[in-house]
């Protein structure tokens, strides 16, 4: 497959005082026009199918006559004074190949956390078409959970829809809550072609604040600030250069608080500890 046109071609056949069109046999796509123009006699370019093309009408000689073609098939022609002398000629038609159009989003990588509160979260996308025009692009926020729901809601929201304005384009989340989001961007192009970007995740998070510790049994246990729905990760080390995860824990509750328990802190002589966010 080559490459896509940019824009619709114009061809254009030469009606001869050879009594021969050039090329007598043209091939084209939809939506591409024919000029033909006569040149040292005067002809015409009349149609031979239910199509008349330029009809009958005289196309004297320095003078054009143009079409533009839309609909796959071929057309046969003739020259009404010279047909009898072979001046005949024929335009075949295919159907242009539409080539998807392209959309990303521009600025925002994958899994990104964002510490609340976040008055304003930019997201940058843009949009193109090779081979033809855009015809909108949308962009979309999927809450997946947030504080106060703490099980997931996939809730499905366009952020803005661009109809005429050129790329590239933002879109703003206002003070959005501490929760796991999904942003995806769709383009529509001139011939209703609809392509989507993957989901793109990301969080915003309470930053920690000191967590609370206990020894219990010999078990350490901490307290931490913990956003329903977002998951939490402890990890130990004996020398704060190697760290070993143990558990991750989502805090599938409504409260605001976790509490992360090593039930094998009796083993060690000295376990440093630290909490980590899971995007």
């Amino acid at each position: 497959m080559g490459p896509a046109r940019v824009f619709a071609a114009t061809y254009e056949i030469v009606a001869g005082s050879d009594k021969r069109f050039q090329p007598a046999v043209l091939t084209i796509e939809t939506g591409d026009t024919v000029i033909w123009r006569a040149q040292g006699s005067t002809h015409t370019v009349t149609g031979q199918g239910s199509d008349p093309l330029c009809g009958s009408d005289w196309i004297l000689s320095g003078s054009t006559c143009t079409r533009t073609f839309n609909t796959a098939g071929t057309n046969f022609y003739r020259c009404n004074f010279h047909g009898t002398f072979g001046m005949t000629g024929a335009v075949v038609i295919v159907q242009k190949v539409n080539f998807a159009p392209s959309v990303n989003i521009t600025n925002l990588q994958p899994r990104s956390t964002f510490a609340a509160p976040r008055s304003n979260l930019v997201v940058g996308y843009n949009a193109e078409d090779s081979d033809g025009s855009i015809g909108s692009v949308e962009i979309f926020s999927v809450t997946v959970s947030n504080v106060g729901t703490a099980t997931a809601t996939n809730v499905t929201n366009s952020l803005i829809k661009h109809t005429s304005a050129a790329g590239p384009f933002t879109a703003t989340l206002t003070n959005p809550p501490p929760g796991n989001y999904r942003v995806f961007a769709q383009a529509i192009d001139n011939l209703n072609v609809l392509v989507k970007t993957p989901l793109t995740p990301f969080t915003v998070y309470t930053p920690f604040t000191n967590g609370l510790l206990s020894l219990t049994n010999n078990q350490s246990s901490f307290t931490i600030n913990a956003d329903p729905g977002l998951a939490y990760a402890l990890e130990a080390s004996t020398n704060l250069a190697t760290w070993t995860a143990l558990f991750t824990n989502t805090n599938n509750t409504t409260n605001t608080t976790i509490t992360l328990t090593d039930s094998n802190a009796a083993t060690f002589s000295n376990r440093f500890y630290r909490v980590r966010l899971v995007p």
